[in-house]
């Protein structure tokens, strides 16, 4: 059986041997064609979109200083007693004219 096998695989090897081996005209030169399509396409504007996401950690390091800032100014209007009951009181008589009470 093994006499078989390599007498079978002689023959594939022979056959290769005498296969044309030269590349036809579309195989030759396709990895330029490829490289080039895809330099092509690499090159192209991107769409806003894209930029959008690229930009998300940016923006996100914009809010969190936003909020810091808010927060800090915030404590600072925040520590008189007086205006917590004077804006609770211009809030509520606000309410209170524009509801008709």
């Amino acid at each position: 059986m093994n006499d078989n096998t390599d007498d079978r695989l002689e023959r594939l090897f022979n056959a290769a041997r005498l296969a044309d081996t030269s590349p036809s005209p579309r195989e030759e030169g396709f990895e330029t064609r490829l490289m080039v399509r895809l330099r092509e396409r690499r090159e192209a504007s991107l769409p806003w979109y894209t930029w959008a996401w690229r930009f998300t950690p940016v923006f996100g390091v914009i809010i969190v200083a936003l909020m810091v800032g808010s927060g800090i100014t915030n404590r600072a209007a925040g520590l008189d007693v007086a205006h917590a009951f004077t804006s609770g009181y211009e809030n509520a008589s606000l309410v209170s004219y524009l509801t008709g009470e």
